[in-house]
């Protein structure tokens, strides 16, 4: 038995390469754009080149979707400074009201579904 057949971990890889790869090729064939990013350091490097990409000449407009791992690796702590420092536009249905109530259905400033559709850059975490 070679080493191949006793880790799993490489058989896991290949598998889960192949999904992303899947679904991409799907993103693409409906005209959106979808990347990988191999660890969390290339992950926040990819996210925030692509905020770059549109920052050029207006404010991009930058929806979210929720995602623990998004969080934990700390992008959406930036996205929220770029924010802050009115250099983005965030556009983000799961943000929370001071009272726990979620922003998009009970806030003032609630996000339009319109307005997510037509976003520049979209971030999520699929798994």
């Amino acid at each position: 038995m070679n080493q191949i057949e006793k880790d799993l971990d490489i058989e896991e890889r290949i598998i889960n390469l192949n999904k992303i790869n899947s679904l991409i090729k799907v993103l693409t064939k409906r005209n959106m754009h979808g990347y990988y990013a191999e660890d969390s350091n290339a992950a926040n490097d990819l996210v925030f080149s692509l905020i770059n990409q549109f920052s050029n000449s207006e404010t991009p407009s930058i929806g979210v979707g929720d995602s623990l791992t998004l969080h934990q690796i700390g992008v959406f702590e930036k996205i929220y400074q770029l924010r802050d420092l009115k250099k983005i536009e965030l556009l983000n249905p799961f943000e929370r009201l001071p009272d726990g109530r979620f922003s998009e259905f009970e806030g003032p400033d609630r996000i339009g579904r319109n307005k997510m559709i037509v976003v520049k850059v979209f971030i999520s975490r699929r798994r």
